[in-house]
C-alpha cells in the first residue's frame, strides 16, 4: 500500500504532464484526452485515491481539503484550455495555459508539497 507521502510525489510528477500535454494540444490541434473527461478531478490515479482511498482522518485535515479544491480548480482550467484547443481557439488556449492554468498548477504543487512535508 503507498503512502501519503507516495501519492503525493506521483500526483506532482503525474500533473507537472499536463503542461505538455496541453502544449501539444495547442501546437498540433488534438489531444488524445477528452475535454470533458479531463475537467473531472477525480478520473486521475490521484483523484481516485483522493475520493475514494485515502482514510477518513487525513480527510479530515485542512491540507487535504486546500488540495482537494485545487485539484478540482486544476482539472477545470486543463478541460478549459483542451476545450479551447477542440474550438480551433489557439491562441485563447495559449492565454489560458499561461493564465490561469499556470497560476493553478502553481498553486497545487505548492499545496502537495506542503501536505507531504506534514506526512510520515
Amino acid at each position: 500500500m503507498s503512502t501519503l507521502r507516495d501519492q503525493i510525489n506521483a500526483a506532482v510528477g503525474a500533473h507537472g504532464l499536463w503542461k505538455g500535454r496541453l502544449v501539444t494540444a495547442i501546437q498540433t490541434g488534438k489531444c488524445e484526452h477528452n475535454s470533458g473527461k479531463v475537467e473531472m478531478d477525480n478520473q486521475c490515479d490521484f483523484g481516485k485515491w483522493l475520493h475514494q482511498t485515502i482514510d477518513a482522518a487525513s480527510k479530515a485535515t485542512p491540507d487535504y481539503q486546500a488540495v482537494k479544491e485545487m485539484h478540482a480548480r486544476f482539472h477545470k482550467e486543463a478541460g478549459k484550455v483542451l476545450r479551447l484547443v477542440e474550438g480551433h481557439k489557439v491562441d485563447d488556449a495559449k492565454k489560458a495555459l499561461e493564465g490561469d492554468y499556470a497560476k493553478i498548477s502553481s498553486q497545487l504543487v505548492q499545496l502537495l508539497t506542503a501536505w507531504k512535508s506534514k506526512a510520515n
